[in-house]
């Protein structure tokens, strides 16, 4: 590959648990959690914290699972025995999650500092998340973040480009940086993907790029570890300082 077509350095992020933090989502699960409404199993729920119910959901986006609704169905049984209780449950948390989210939630701290540090190294970062990109495009303007990235897949590209865990979505948005930008090739090796559950991780392995876990996210800590990833760093703020080992060949 010649000097004129050499892409930059790339990375991808995943945006809930990663850019976003869960502080909403775990208020609302919460508050879930003590509505007698749902009629739990009270003697299973009292060994689970809102983190663990968050990963229910996590779980459901797994390869084994391409059937949402039927997955979320099968982890929530003996949590919530009645399925219309469950399916009341899956619509109203959701809901009061988005609402406490856009309240209680934010970006991690110092996500300015970082993006800007990569910027600065010449990295070109994108998004590639399963979330709607009216929501994602909410957030990057009322965290004036837009200006970070140039380029992202979200759930408005599932048709084309299909969801998490699949690797289609990473590999999607870097054919689309590609073409943005003319380039002759792309360079795996310059690439890597920051994501927090084990459909992140297994996505960017299968994209063959280098796999980043945040353990501050959603993910269950011991099955990221499993999973081997490359890096696991408790957030985004530990990227900037280990550029040397993440692109070796370009930050030595």
């Amino acid at each position: 590959m010649s000097s004129k077509t050499a892409h930059p350095p790339i990375i991808l992020f995943d945006f809930d648990g990663v850019i976003l933090n869960s502080t909403g989502s775990l208020m609302a699960m919460e508050i879930s959690m003590k509505d007698d409404k749902y009629q739990w199993n009270k003697e299973i729920l009292k060994h689970y914290t809102p983190m663990d119910i968050i990963r229910l959901f996590e779980k459901a986006t797994q390869p084994k699972n391409r059937d949402l609704i039927k997955a979320l169905h099968s982890y929530f049984t003996e949590l919530l025995p009645k399925r219309l209780k469950r399916l009341l449950f899956f619509i109203q948390t959701g809901r009061l999650s988005r609402k406490l989210e856009w309240i209680h939630s934010d970006f991690y701290p110092n996500y300015a500092s970082t993006f800007n540090q990569l910027i600065e190294k010449g990295i070109i970062l994108g998004i590639v998340t399963n979330s709607g990109k009216k929501r994602i495009m909410k957030w990057l303007h009322k965290k004036n973040a837009e200006r970070y990235f140039t380029n992202m897949v979200t759930r408005k590209d599932r048709k084309e480009l299909g969801t998490k865990p699949s690797p289609k979505p990473i590999l999607g948005l870097l054919d689309r940086l590609k073409n943005q930008f003319k380039w002759d090739s792309l360079d795996l090796k310059k690439v890597a993907f920051v994501g927090d559950n084990i459909s992140d991780i297994i996505a960017a392995q299968k994209a063959k790029v280098t796999s980043i876990a945040c353990s501050k996210g959603h993910g269950d800590p011991e099955e990221i570890q499993k999973l081997r990833p490359s890096f696991i760093f408790s957030d985004i703020t530990e990227i900037p300082t280990h550029l040397a080992k993440i692109f070796p060949n370009l930050f030595s």
